[in-house]
């Protein structure tokens, strides 16, 4: 039985860890790494998945948590997973971060939905164990970390926003994938195809006037329009 609920977290508060700005990692019962960052969390907390890379560059940097650190500051507990090819899930035989993507996808693999099946796994037992609550749920990314967070969104509706900074969304325009044997197989993977997940959706997406960059003040802006989508405007002195 899935149990949620402010009863059930109360009843296991001890259990739960007290975030004071450090990143803390653990292992969910199926063995998926998952990194917790927050200053003023309280459980079941709204939760915003943060994805950029590892997770220690998602949560252990300013600039990656984008609009993390305003909602940290509203109680949001910031939650990242490794991304294909990234920190734990770099395999010995590959190549590392994006070029590993590439790598993957000559062989014909698809790298896209068993992280959105781990993402999926890892919110099912945030509920589960009381850390998150499962009616205020988004994803923010920033490059290759707003093209997953978007592709787990496409596919869970318990996502309400999805906040993506400079994100990618067609693989092939990447100089990673130039000269790629198989452009159909790697143009699946891309955004265009999650386009029926998303529509309907509440996303917010930009990218810098000055190329691949996010610009100043969007952070704050997107945590204020996350705010207002989950019907809890951001408080203000």
């Amino acid at each position: 039985m899935l149990l949620v609920g402010r009863s059930y977290a109360e009843n296991n508060a001890s259990t739960l860890p007290v975030l004071s700005g450090d990143v803390v990692t653990l292992n969910t019962p199926e063995g998926i790494r998952v990194g917790l960052w927050g200053t003023k969390v309280t459980y079941p907390a709204p939760t915003v998945f943060v994805f950029s890379a590892t997770i220690e560059e998602s949560l252990g940097d300013a600039y990656f948590r984008q609009s993390g650190n305003q909602l940290a500051d509203q109680g949001y507990l910031c939650v990242s997973l490794d991304l294909p090819g990234h920190g734990t899930d770099h395999r010995v035989d590959e190549p590392e971060n994006l070029d590993a993507w590439r790598y993957r996808s000559d062989q014909g693999e698809d790298f896209v939905a068993p992280f959105v099946s781990q993402a999926r796994q890892v919110l099912d037992y945030l509920i589960e164990a009381g850390y998150s609550d499962p009616t205020r749920i988004v994803a923010i990314g920033t490059s290759r970390g707003g093209f997953m967070a978007l592709q787990v969104a496409a596919v869970d509706a318990r996502i309400r926003a999805t906040a993506a900074y400079a994100p990618v969304t067609n693989l092939m325009a990447l100089r990673h994938f130039d000269g790629a044997p198989n452009e159909e197989f790697v143009a699946g993977l891309s955004l265009y195809g999650r386009a029926e997940g998303l529509a309907g959706r509440s996303l917010w997406l930009i990218i810098g006037p000055k190329g691949h960059t996010t610009p100043a003040g969007a952070p704050e802006k997107a945590a204020a329009w996350i705010a207002e989508r989950l019907g809890r405007p951001i408080e203000t002195e």
